[in-house]
């Protein structure tokens, strides 16, 4: 009696890391990895995997359970050159999931990041993969020129998954309406264990203080064009939260980086703590689960890092988001979730009532999360079902 041979797929993971000092970029890779391990089972194949992203910095460990991927660097150099070891993997892929960091695609952070990402997608295509842009912002784009060039690098992907409605609404003016999905964030399905709080009584209040808001963003300057002082927030969030009757006050990394300053958040937690030594700093995390393990056992969360934010979210807890891009805007929106605070719009009374207000009505805020958190798995399903048919497809 002959047994049918399962078919392997090749899959490319393209702007993804399982070592990166961002613990965003590894909870999105982590998602990713579980998203097509429940695909390969509902469509009976093997999956081969292996991953392509910028240089390793090595302010984390690879993810446990995961050194054995293969780890492809994209510089300048792999891209340009045709003969390079990116361009041969690629063309081995039969698929190519591209998540561009969550966020990336878009000139917020620079010409020459958009450049990288909108680069990789076409030679992606080149050796004949199925190229898919996995739930990601998209947007926004100051320059019309860039915005050209993202489109361009746009024309060869087989579907591209907007993240939230405002990207949708973007790739729709954009793209043509068979090319596009909606779904939401990957990292809603980020596995993870409830912790259990202590026997203290206290309750526990999670500030996640982002390196790069806190410093100014890149260059200083206020270069992601706050329209407030987020140190100056940052200190007014910790005298509240100090003087909360029974807190126990957390900082809460979730970015790491030896060689970026205004990208560490740790750093900026210990001078926070110098100036509040009551304060505690949680951490360090050995992976994005770790974090989002100790993350689920707060009272209370607020934050400018969107997937800390995510993390608590997702984990149930009630969460105040402090958006300095429209990523956060349209990720929420797209949730139905009504508490945000818009810190290149509001001022920092408007962002403390906010905070506060939701603080206090935090068990009515708890109900709203979870309501979001179930309408994100559904939207989650779409995309898990894509790729399912996608593996399918495959011809072997």
């Amino acid at each position: 009696m002959s047994t049918i041979k399962r078919k392997t797929v090749t899959v490319g993971l393209l702007w993804h890391s399982v070592a990166s000092g961002n613990l965003g970029v590894v909870a999105l890779t982590l998602s990713q990895l579980a998203i097509i391990q429940q695909a390969a089972e509902e469509a009976d194949v093997n999956v081969h995997v292996k991953i392509f992203g910028w240089q390793l910095d090595g302010s984390m460990p690879t993810t446990k359970g995961f050194e054995s991927i293969a780890y492809y660097e994209v510089h300048s150099r792999s891209l340009i050159s045709p003969s390079s070891i990116i361009h041969k993997e690629f063309a081995k892929c039969d698929l190519i999931l591209d998540v561009g960091e969550g966020d990336s695609f878009s000139d917020i952070y620079g010409l020459k990041r958009l450049l990288y990402l909108c680069l990789s997608k076409k030679l992606a295509t080149a050796g004949g993969a199925k190229l898919v842009l996995s739930p990601q912002t998209l947007g926004p784009f100051a320059s019309k020129l860039y915005e050209k060039i993202a489109c361009w690098s746009l024309k060869n992907a087989s579907c591209v998954f907007a993240r939230d409605h405002i990207s949708m609404e973007w790739a729709s003016k954009h793209l043509p309406a068979g090319q596009i999905q909606e779904a939401i964030d990957m990292a809603f399905c980020l596995p993870f264990e409830k912790r259990q709080k202590s026997e203290t009584s206290k309750i526990q209040i999670g500030i996640n203080v982002s390196a790069l808001l806190y410093y100014g963003g890149y260059g200083g300057g206020n270069s992601l064009g706050l329209s407030l002082d987020y140190k100056s927030l940052t200190h007014r969030m910790m005298e509240w939260a100090l003087a909360t009757p029974h807190a126990e006050v957390w900082l809460i990394p979730h970015v790491y980086s030896r060689g970026i300053p205004e990208e560490d958040d740790p750093t900026a937690c210990l001078d926070v703590k110098a100036i509040y030594p009551e304060v505690n700093i949680a951490g360090p995390f050995v992976s994005p689960t770790d974090a989002k393990t100790f993350i689920s056992g707060l009272d209370f969360f607020s934050g400018g890092r969107m997937h800390a934010c995510i993390g608590a979210f997702s984990s149930g807890v009630p969460t105040v988001p402090l958006a300095y891009s429209r990523k956060f805007n349209g990720l929420f929106q797209s949730l139905n979730y009504p508490i945000l605070a818009d810190c290149k719009v509001m001022n920092e009374d408007q962002v403390m009532n906010i905070i506060q207000k939701s603080f206090t009505e935090r068990d009515t805020v708890r109900k709203q999360v979870q309501h979001s958190v179930a309408l994100a798995h559904n939207k989650l399903n779409v995309y898990r079902q894509f790729i399912t048919q996608s593996f399918k497809d495959v011809k072997k």
